[in-house]
């Protein structure tokens, strides 16, 4: 929550989402040297970032990896790799640092559609007409004989 800077409005947070409290390890290692893997625990997240707090700092701006662990011991993976830029930055060297991270949503690849499929009408099977034929018919009509 923020005051505006006339001091009359009340002005709340800028999140995009509601965040998620986690303690979930991770590793988080530049994108351009992806052999130094930093330890680290997502404190919370939401679809568009995630705070971390590291054993070592990042500089501001800078585009790395973050991979969620399942186990404390850093071996078994929990999810894909996610593509993060570090938008803040909260804390002293040589200290525990907090840093919040910006997801880069990689756009979705959109395939090829396909037109639809137009199907053709059968054609219908011409017949020979049938002809009517009307019959009268009379149930139990007795044959009447004169002389009888």
């Amino acid at each position: 929550m923020f005051l505006s800077s006339d001091s009359r409005s009340l002005r709340r947070g800028k999140r995009v989402a509601p965040s998620t409290r986690v303690c979930r390890p991770c590793l988080v290692m530049p994108v351009v040297d992806q052999e130094h893997e930093v330890p680290g625990v997502v404190l919370d997240m939401n679809p568009y970032g995630m705070l971390v707090r590291l054993l070592e700092p990042f500089e501001k701006g800078e585009d790395v990896i973050v991979q969620l662990m399942r186990d404390e011991d850093y071996t078994e993976t929990f999810s894909r790799p996610l593509t993060c830029r570090i938008v803040r930055h909260a804390g002293k060297q040589g200290a525990l640092t907090d840093v919040g991270l910006k997801i880069i949503q990689e756009p979705v690849r959109r395939s090829e559609s396909r037109p639809p499929a137009v199907s053709q009408p059968r054609p219908r099977l011409q017949s020979a007409r049938t002809r009517m034929h009307t019959i009268d018919l009379t149930v139990n009509e007795r044959l009447r004989r004169r002389g009888r």
